[in-house]
């Protein structure tokens, strides 16, 4: 039996949820269609829904071992390349569980937000 062959990789799995490493996967939702924004764009983090009218483009889903972000810092990161990709401005996380661990995120268009 190969068990030995396996012990690396789980172990690096741990490992990497661990200390934070993630990744994403990006779902476009919604009708409208923003212009793609330089990759490093920088944009509003929300927990709540913003008071400004504004335009859903897509859900970030964050992928890790315990299938949540730690942070908002986190998610940001996390997110970042989906939400420029998208032409977002800003990000509206999903209501955390577990201690501020975020799952999801909704990427958004926000009409007169200099962000």
């Amino acid at each position: 039996m190969k068990t030995k062959n396996l012990l690396p990789g789980i172990l690096i799995a741990i490992v990497a949820s661990a200390s934070g490493c993630a990744s994403a996967t990006f779902t476009k939702t919604g009708d409208y269609t923003a212009k793609p924004r330089d990759p490093n764009c920088d944009f509003a983090v929300y927990t709540t829904p913003p008071t400004e009218s504004f335009k859903e483009l897509g859900v970030v889903d964050f992928i890790t071992f315990v299938n949540s972000v730690a942070s908002v810092d986190d998610a940001k990161r996390d997110a970042k390349k989906f939400v420029c990709r998208a032409g977002g401005n800003g990000l509206i996380l999903a209501k955390p569980f577990l201690k501020g661990a975020y799952s999801a995120a909704t990427v958004i268009w926000i009409e007169n937000n200099s962000k």
